[in-house]
């Protein structure tokens, strides 16, 4: 079998621990497998490739940082060094590598300040990621506590599944990121320029290989949750003829506010003419973690601009029958944090719980109402709006109340 003459490893180059890099590439220097180059990982300089040669048990690797705005040394800075024995081997960022086999040759940094800042430049940058990963983390945290329902509704199941797995990779990186900078900022501060190059760097480079690979396959599931997150769970469509609908659910603007709905349905056939009003009818149908079954009509009837009305209605069926009374709290807290079901509850015989409540701004410009129905695995929603143009004075006895129609929704759960 033939002998391998090179290898790809990933331990190093290790920007947060330049001390111990420089130990390990001396030290596979000595078993004969000398540096040949820092290699590519997708356009990135990611991993060291190394070349089996005769062993060097005298050379030393030494990392210096390049000015500013350069990608390497200059002509003259490697002819410097190698005046004194250091021979440039590679460019990694913002550090250029050099090698001396001469045991006697001085140390490449005239003072330790150099060399310090040589070694904890990037520690401000791991700081960073850190406070990005931890963000990252809260971000994940709120979708999985706060509002989760409404927030996982909206998330295809694929991609859902992809966040899950994120967010505990993302813990994992936020510890391996700590337990990083731990190590490496040890090191830092107890090694100096000429003495303690001995210390033990094998769980610095460890936790460093783990990161990487960890950071990698962050970075592939991030890169494929946003491409899944592209596939649609939903579908809109705009409904023109309202006599058309022929959906069971939800709850239509027919069955609660029929002048309306005659006038909304006027406006549509003759929308040349009412070109410029903000009238609307949507139906959405969508399935999702949360939902295996959820229809929402939308409609907007806008009297030129003078008053306005909104009707939202739901209807949803829950994969899990424990998330119905939930969803109705997240709605509930949305509307009002003090808000609690028994508060808005209104007595019925046909469903396990029926709620209405109203809402009127403190300056009458808007009326909100709400409906809430649920049965089993079953919620019925209505929303239902009012606004008036900025100068004018909402009264409430011109709109439509919504309270004695609440058992609509109620029947709406009750059938096929």
């Amino acid at each position: 079998m033939k002998e391998k003459t090179t290898k790809t490893t990933i331990f190093g180059p290790n920007l947060f621990d330049l001390i111990g890099t420089e130990q390990w590439l001396s030290d596979m220097a000595k078993e004969g497998w000398l540096f040949d180059k820092f290699s590519p990982f997708f356009s990135v300089r990611f991993s060291v490739r190394l070349k089996k040669e005769e062993p060097k048990p005298n050379r030393r690797y030494r990392f210096i940082t390049n000015d500013m705005w350069k990608v390497g040394p200059d002509e003259e800075q490697v002819d410097t060094y190698a005046a004194s024995g250091w021979n440039f081997a590679d460019t990694y960022r913002e550090f250029s590598l050099f090698y001396n086999d001469n045991p006697d040759a001085p140390e490449i940094f005239s003072e330790e300040k150099d060399f310090k800042k040589n070694t904890r430049k990037y520690f401000w940058i791991l700081a960073g990621i850190l406070l990005w990963s931890i963000i990252y983390f809260a971000r994940f945290i709120k979708l999985f506590s706060y509002n989760s329902l409404h927030l996982m509704e909206d998330e295809n199941v694929p991609t859902i599944i992809l966040e899950k797995v994120i967010l505990v990779l993302c813990i994992i990186v936020v510890g391996v990121l700590a337990a990083e900078i731990v190590s490496g900022m040890m090191r830092a501060h107890s090694v100096n320029q000429t003495m303690n190059r001995d210390k033990p760097y094998k769980v610095s480079m460890v936790i460093h290989a783990i990161n990487k690979m960890l950071f990698v396959l962050w970075a592939f599931l991030m890169i494929i949750s946003i491409i899944v997150s592209f596939v649609p769970n939903s579908k809109t469509t705009s409904v023109r003829d309202l006599s058309k609908y022929e959906g069971t659910h939800p709850v239509t603007l027919e069955e609660i506010d029929p002048d309306n709905a005659i006038l909304l349905q006027e406006i549509f056939n003759d929308y040349g003419k009412h070109f410029n009003r903000q009238n609307e009818c949507t139906l959405t149908t969508k399935s999702s973690s949360v939902f295996s079954e959820k229809t929402t009509l939308v409609y907007h009837v806008d009297y030129d601009g003078t008053k306005r009305i909104w009707f939202t209605s739901h209807y949803g069926e829950f994969k899990d029958v424990d998330n119905a009374i939930p969803y109705i709290l997240e709605e509930l807290e949305y509307i009002d944090p003090n808000l609690r079901l028994e508060d808005i509850r209104i007595p019925s015989d046909t469903v396990d719980y029926l709620g209405y409540y109203m809402d009127i701004e403190p300056d009458y410009i808007s009326l909100n109402q709400y409906v809430f129905a649920q049965k089993g695995n079953k919620i019925a929603i209505g929303e239902y709006r009012a606004g008036v143009e900025e100068g004018a004075l909402l009264n409430p006895d011109e709109f439509l109340d919504l309270k004695p129609l609440a058992h609509l929704f109620a029947e709406d759960l009750n059938e096929g």
